[in-house]
């Protein structure tokens, strides 16, 4: 069985990841704000929280006002925000960084695995192009990497 972490450790943790998540974000994690930005910032110290050091929903919850659910929702969804958003995934691999919870090879690496998905992804919709059209698309997809 594992032992809990005091209260003063939970407290500990929470404010050394809340200040880098606030400084990244420029934004108060404990205001009550539905705003797209806050949710996005809550929810990279909930990750972050859960993931690497191990706390609890409850928690984490009680660091910021919230609900058990809310963590739950928020670190539930955190994949499919992170595929999709770029900017939330560069503030989130910026903030472990600073948190020294990875290295900058395993953020190189981390990239590169997001972008080898979003090339295979490419790569399934491209074979879907009829054969009549191939010429078609190459020009397309040529003009707009030159408009880059």
């Amino acid at each position: 069985m594992r032992v809990r972490p005091s209260q003063e450790k939970i407290r500990d943790i929470s404010e050394k990841v809340k200040r880098f998540v606030t400084f990244e974000f420029n934004l108060d994690l404990n205001s009550k704000s539905r705003k797209t930005e806050y949710v996005d910032a809550r929810s990279i110290y909930y990750k972050i929280l859960y993931d690497f050091y191990k706390l609890t929903y409850e928690e984490i919850a009680s660091t910021v006002d919230k609900t058990h659910a809310s963590v739950l929702n928020a670190t539930s969804n955190f994949k499919y925000y992170i595929e999709q958003d770029k900017f939330k995934r560069e503030k989130y691999l910026k903030i472990l960084l600073a948190l020294e919870l990875i290295s900058e090879e395993e953020k190189e690496y981390l990239y590169l695995s997001n972008k080898n998905t979003k090339l295979s992804k490419l790569y399934k919709l491209i074979s879907r192009v009829p054969d009549s059209k191939v010429d078609f698309f190459y020009e397309k997809i040529h003009t707009l990497l030159e408009n880059c």
